[in-house]
């Protein structure tokens, strides 16, 4: 069976399925959707073959702009890491590199898709400034936000599952961020279910 995740019912509520998939919303933060996962790999009687997470992201990009439909694109992730942000500003320091986790693909049908690289965060980003010093650390690369992922790909490993993720951009991550994401959000993640459901189901 393969299990469709996200963090909330309006990232999935368009998918269009077959029978031996499942869906299950684990709630907001890699904390909340790593217990949550946990918990249902532990209770589940039925074997896992896949975990899919899908969301949304922020794009992280030095830019003052709004964000506008026509820039959002759907991303196939290939690793993700806790983003350390204080310490990009030498506000803090992290005393043992956080695990990066590759990302794995789906399969050859998703190779038309952009890969990116993806920070995990108890916050959303909204500075220019700290988007441009991540940026820098990470050269020619597509970075993007979302605040469940790192949660999920920590237990898919503990559990040997494989784990492949599609995330939808919304907004950068500057000033608009949010405002940007309530505008986007609906549209984004039904351009991403018909995605997912056209993928392989």
């Amino acid at each position: 069976m393969i299990l469709i995740c996200s963090a909330w019912d309006e990232e999935t509520k368009y998918l269009d399925l077959g029978n031996d998939v499942e869906i299950l919303n684990l709630g907001i933060g890699y904390l909340n959707a790593a217990l949550k996962l946990e918990r249902y790999l532990k209770s589940s009687e039925k074997p896992i073959e896949r975990i899919v997470f899908i969301g949304t992201a922020g794009l992280i990009a030095y830019n003052e702009q709004k964000f506008e439909m026509d820039d959002s694109k759907i991303y196939s992730i290939k690793k993700v890491s806790l983003g350390d942000y204080l310490s990009k500003l030498d506000y803090s320091y992290v005393p043992v590199e956080y695990k990066v986790h590759e990302i794995e693909s789906f399969n050859d049908l998703e190779d038309p898709l952009s890969k990116a690289v993806a920070f995990s965060n108890l916050e959303i980003t909204k500075s220019p400034k700290l988007s441009e010093k991540i940026l820098e650390e990470y050269p020619s690369q597509t970075l993007v936000e979302n605040m469940e992922l790192y949660g999920i790909a920590a237990i898919a490993a503990d559990h040997k599952t494989p784990l492949s993720s599609f995330l939808v951009t919304t907004n950068y991550t500057n000033f608009f961020a949010h405002e940007d994401w309530k505008a986007n959000h609906k549209e984004a993640s039904k351009n991403l279910c018909d995605y997912v459901s056209k993928l392989c189901f």
